[in-house]
C-alpha cells in the first residue's frame, strides 16, 4: 500500500514547473530546476508522469565554444538525497552535486546535477536505453542493498519492504534510465548551453557512482569518462553491452578506507571483470573515512600520490574528457 508519505512527497513533485531559478557565484552562473525528461511514478496507486529536473552550471570562464560537460547524480541508497543535500555522519561530511558543479565549474568545465525517481515514489521503468537482456535479476535484488534500503525505511518510520518487493529492483533500473535520459537531453539541446556533445561524463557518489557505472558500461550511452565515489556497476550485464560498444570510457573509482564492506568485497570482485572487457579503472582510496567524504578530502592513489578528491577528479577529467 502507498503510504501517505509518498502521496506528501509526490504532490510536491508533480506541480507544474516554475520558471528556474539563476545562482550566479564568481566563477559560475547556475539555472535551477530544468525539466529534462518525465518519468512514470506511483500515486496512491496510479501510475502518473512527474517532471525529472537538473541544474545547469556554467562556468565564467569556460574551456571552449562548445564547453565539455560533467553529469553528477546524488547518492543515497536510492531512497533519499536530491542535487543539494548534505550527507553528515559520525563527523564525515559529503559534498553536495551542486557544490561539486561549482568546483568543476572553477575549472573551466560546464556541470549538470540531476534529480531522478527514488524508491518512495515507486516508480515505473519504460525500457529507455536498454532492453530487459541486459539486467542481472540477482544483483537488482541482492540482499545487501535490500538491507540496507529497509534500515533507511525503517529509519524514516516506514514499514520495510518484504522479501521479494520489486521497488528497489524498479527504482535501479529507473534511475538510469533517468540519466540517460539527461545525457540525450544534453546532446538534443548542446547549442542551447554552449556543450560539445561529443565530450560528455557522468559521474556521481554511491547510489549515483552506481548509476553512472549503469549508464556508461550497462547502457552504453555516449560518455567519454565516469567519475565514481564510492560505486560500481549494479543489475545490468556489462559483459553483454560491451559486445555492443566500439569504445570504452575510463573510469575513475574513489572509495573511502572503511567503506561499506558489502561495497568494497562487491567491487573487489567486479575490478577483474572490467580490466577484461578494456575498462580502464584508476583506483584511489580515501584514507581514515567511510562512505562518506567530501569533495577535499586527500586520497591515496594506487601510485602512492596524494591528492585531493577534486583535485584527482578535475586532473582525470583534462586527461579524457
Amino acid at each position: 500500500m502507498t503510504k501517505p508519505l509518498t502521496s506528501l512527497v509526490l504532490s510536491t513533485l508533480l506541480l507544474s514547473t516554475a520558471a528556474s531559478a539563476e545562482l550566479v557565484g564568481e566563477h559560475f552562473t547556475a539555472e535551477l530546476d530544468i525539466p529534462y525528461g518525465k518519468g512514470l511514478v506511483t500515486v496512491d496507486g496510479n501510475i502518473t508522469q512527474r517532471d525529472l529536473l537538473m541544474d545547469v552550471v556554467k562556468p565564467a570562464e569556460p574551456r571552449a565554444d562548445q564547453n565539455p560537460v560533467v553529469v553528477m547524480t546524488f547518492g543515497g541508497n536510492f531512497i533519499r538525497g536530491g542535487r543539494n543535500d548534505v550527507y553528515s555522519v559520525e563527523g564525515a561530511q559529503t559534498t553536495t552535486m551542486r557544490d561539486y558543479c561549482k568546483l568543476f565549474a572553477k575549472e573551466g568545465y560546464t556541470c549538470v546535477a540531476i534529480d531522478y525517481r527514488l524508491s518512495l515514489e515507486e516508480p515505473v521503468p519504460s525500457n529507455i536505453g536498454y532492453s530487459d537482456e541486459l539486467l542481472v535479476e540477482d544483483e537488482l535484488r541482492m540482499k545487501a542493498l535490500h538491507d540496507r534500503h529497509n534500515m533507511l525505511r525503517q529509519g524514516k518510520g516506514l514499514e520495510p519492504l518484504p522479501d521479494g518487493s520489486p521497488i528497489v529492483r524498479n527504482t535501479i533500473i529507473s534511475a538510469a534510465e533517468d540519466l540517460y535520459r539527461a545525457v540525450e537531453y544534453l546532446q538534443a539541446n548542446s547549442d542551447k548551453y554552449s556543450i560539445d556533445p561529443e565530450r560528455i561524463a557522468v559521474g556521481g557518489f554511491s547510489a549515483g557512482a552506481m548509476t553512472s557505472f549503469n549508464v556508461a558500461y550497462g547502457m552504453n550511452a555516449p560518455v567519454k569518462a565516469v567519475l565514481a565515489n564510492s560505486g560500481r556497476s549494479l543489475g545490468f550485464n556489462v559483459e553483454a553491452a560491451a559486445k555492443d560498444r566500439d569504445t570504452t570510457p575510463p573510469a575513475l573509482l574513489q572509495m573511502g578506507q572503511y567503506d561499506l564492506e558489502p561495497l568494497v568485497t562487491s567491487v573487489r570482485y567486479v575490478l577483474p571483470s572490467y580490466e577484461k572487457l578494456g575498462i580502464d579503472v584508476d583506483l584511489a582510496w580515501v584514507p581514515g573515512f567511510g562512505h562518506f567524504y567530501p569533495a577535499g578530502a586527500m586520497a591515496l592513489g594506487t601510485d602512492l600520490a596524494r591528492s585531493p578528491i577534486i583535485e584527482r577528479m578535475v586532473a582525470f577529467l583534462d586527461t579524457h574528457l
